[in-house]
């Protein structure tokens, strides 16, 4: 019987973020400061994490480091990946320190300095920078307002999400011809970063929480309140292609 052909993209990710959850704080590879993730020299995708200890929307493989079933892969894709709410605040010990620049530095100034292969059993088939490797997806957009009514002390707020090239499925690192995969071949793919990144990220401090402000109360007496949340940094690695899986039954009339 043959098989069934259909569309199919494959996914990993790694995450850095001040608090991870559940079976994340056991996934292989995830850190919880740039500290961590930049004194580590590559960094290794589509190996030694899977859906099951990380979440579906950072891994679809059920196997953690073997193809989970034949795949045609067409292009390889690589995203740089922050919080939309760019300035960051933690407070130690009475201070508050704000960090405003990460999330730039992060998804649009790295990509420049970090190398990507990519390998199906023992054959390199990619080896170039990380943005000539873009996503193809990711939001785009902007936008900029006064801080409040207040003259003075108020800051202008601006807001910019953005991807690593336009978010055009083709706009992806294009294989000359579809590379075969075969079920339960071992694929990899590894990020190399610069001495000069890593001794940045080395002194970063970071991730840290972004600020909500959320009002509760009665319409006459509104309380607000600020809440924070962990910004969570990533790095997801795609591949575009066909798979093949046997078929579970067949349609008679």
């Amino acid at each position: 019987m043959d098989n069934n052909i259909a569309p199919w993209e494959i996914h990993d990710t790694i995450v850095i973020c001040n608090t991870l959850y559940g079976p994340e704080q056991s996934a292989n590879g995830w850190f919880t400061s740039m500290v961590a993730f930049g004194q580590r020299t590559d960094h290794t995708l589509f190996k030694g994490r899977n859906q099951a200890n990380v979440g579906i929307a950072y891994n679809n493989m059920q196997s953690q480091d073997r193809a989970d079933f034949a795949f045609h892969a067409f292009s390889f894709g690589l995203r740089f990946f922050g919080p939309t709410s760019i300035p960051e605040n933690e407070s130690i010990e009475g201070a508050i320190f704000s960090q405003d620049h990460l999330g730039h530095f992060f998804q649009y100034d790295l990509p420049n300095h970090v190398a990507v292969s990519f390998q199906v059993e023992q054959d390199e088939k990619v080896l170039l920078n990380a943005y000539l490797a873009p996503a193809g997806y990711g939001p785009v957009g902007g936008g900029a307002s006064f801080g409040s009514d207040v003259p003075v002390g108020a800051e202008n707020q601006m807001t910019w999400v953005g991807s690593q090239g336009t978010p055009d499925r083709r706009n992806r690192w294009q294989f000359d011809s579809p590379i075969g995969i075969p079920r339960n071949g071992t694929i990899e793919a590894t990020l190399y970063i610069s001495e000069w990144a890593r001794n940045i990220l080395s002194n970063i401090y970071g991730p840290s929480y972004n600020l909500q402000t959320v009002d509760t109360g009665t319409p006459g007496s509104p309380v607000s309140t600020i809440t924070r949340f962990p910004a969570r940094y990533g790095i997801q690695a795609t591949l575009y292609g066909l798979r093949e899986v046997q078929l579970r039954g067949q349609y008679h009339r």
